[in-house]
């Protein structure tokens, strides 16, 4: 939803971090193969986007000096990512609370980003069901 905002190094870095996150439970589900397709459309990238396969160290690294705003743009898309096949394992919650504390976004933040996350997600299904069902 907010991709654009974010410059053409942070994109890369960006897509990179949803691979890794969408892999880092051994399974890419469908759902978040639909979410990283999405995210290519949005950017101006086709889907044969050539990854870099980066560490998580040098990703959060490549953040280093992007602005909080962008920053909570990417937290806040890797938690749609993470909630999109409704599986939010354990490795992939210590990647987002190590996004947390790396880029410096407070608990509450965070809190509200995961709540207006969750209410997305329901309403989501809920326009699927009503034009699918």
């Amino acid at each position: 939803m907010y991709l654009n905002n974010l410059n053409n190094d942070e994109k890369n870095s960006f897509l990179e971090l949803a691979k890794f996150i969408s892999e880092v439970d051994g399974v890419t589900s469908f759902e978040e193969i639909l979410v990283i397709n999405q995210y290519l459309r949005e950017m101006g990238f086709n889907e044969d986007f050539k990854f870099q396969f980066k560490s998580l160290n040098e990703i959060i690294k490549s953040f280093e000096y992007s602005s909080l705003k962008n920053k909570k743009i990417v937290l806040f898309e890797m938690l749609v990512l993470v909630y999109s096949d409704n599986k939010f394992c354990i490795r992939e919650e210590e990647v987002i609370n190590l996004l947390v504390e790396s880029f410096n976004i407070n608990k509450e933040d965070y809190k509200e980003l995961v709540d207006l996350t969750n209410g997305i997600s329901l309403n989501l299904k809920k326009v699927s069901k009503v034009i699918f069902e």
